[in-house]
């Protein structure tokens, strides 16, 4: 059973219209982690089949865990790249007191197994799915790769969102990007 959770003029287009794929112009998917494998099989079907044989632009946007997912969706194959991700994703596997190196060598690992050899350049070209991938880059204390800095500025960062979120761009900047053939537009 699919349960829809929608405003009232989504619900109301869906009463009208229906259910189908070309009511969709995005497919938003979060940071979260291994959580996305409660996704996992949606994601198959999603676009396995539901968006099979789209014929107009579906950005995907992402980050973390929904920036794979995002590339995933714009390669040739995106079952299949799917599932190279979840197969490796769930394998992979840290050393005790991992250092950064070592999870960036990894991260660098999986990239390559998801992507093969032709995949970022099937997403750069994607007529149809365009993917949109959001970073963040982390300044002053939140930056270093020292615990006890990073530490400090983690808690300057908790006490300057609990005062005023604006007073977080500082220690970090916002970054999209996006294949070179988008329109989408970000505010």
């Amino acid at each position: 059973m699919l349960e829809i959770y929608a405003g009232k003029t989504a619900m109301q287009t869906l009463q009208e219209r229906g259910f189908h794929q070309e009511l969709f112009t995005s497919f938003l998917g979060a940071s979260g982690g291994p959580k996305w494998f409660v996704l996992y099989q949606c994601d198959r079907y999603l676009f396995g089949e539901f968006f099979k044989g789209r014929q107009s632009e579906l950005n995907l946007l992402g980050s973390s865990a929904g920036a794979f997912r995002a590339a995933c969706f714009a390669q040739q194959d995106p079952v299949a790249a799917i599932d190279r991700l979840a197969k490796h994703y769930s394998e992979t596997t840290y050393g005790n007191n991992a250092k950064p190196s070592e999870i960036t060598e990894k991260a660098r690992m999986l990239l390559d197994i998801v992507f093969g050899e032709d995949g970022a350049r099937e997403i750069i070209d994607n007529k149809i799915f365009k993917a949109h991938f959001i970073v963040a880059k982390s300044n002053g204390l939140v930056g270093f790769e020292n615990k006890m800095l990073q530490s400090l500025g983690l808690l300057s960062s908790f006490l300057r969102n609990r005062s005023d979120r604006k007073k977080l761009s500082n220690q970090y900047q916002r970054f999209v990007f996006q294949s070179p053939s988008s329109q989408f537009q970000f505010q």
